[in-house]
């Protein structure tokens, strides 16, 4: 099983400690029956399981600043392919620090 994933990090513009990642990948052989996309994280020495879905993409949210690293397998009804070459993402900005406001004029 081929995959190929490719990420994109929505970083949210309000005063939020978590982001958005979005994952897609090319679909496998329909030949092979693919009936769930897995996606993992590394989280140290380990692949945890964060997401599984159906479609080609997935969306994980409230995703804690750092740097983070995933991979998705594919599989069917009778096995789990390997895990796709892993992608890391930039680092997502922990929120500002203290804001201040000042009100000028009348």
């Amino acid at each position: 099983m081929k995959l190929l994933i490719s990420l994109m990090l929505m970083i949210p513009v309000l005063a939020s400690m978590a982001a958005s990642v979005m994952l897609s990948w090319d679909a496998n052989n329909p030949a092979e029956k693919v009936t769930e996309y897995r996606v993992y994280e590394q989280q140290g020495t380990n692949w945890v399981k964060v997401g599984g879905t159906t479609n080609i993409f997935t969306t994980l949210t409230n995703v804690l600043p750092g740097v983070h690293t995933y991979a998705v397998t594919a599989a069917n009804m009778w096995e789990e392919s390997q895990k796709s070459v892993p992608v890391t993402s930039p680092p997502i900005p922990s929120q500002p620090g203290k804001v201040v406001m000042v009100v000028v004029g009348p």
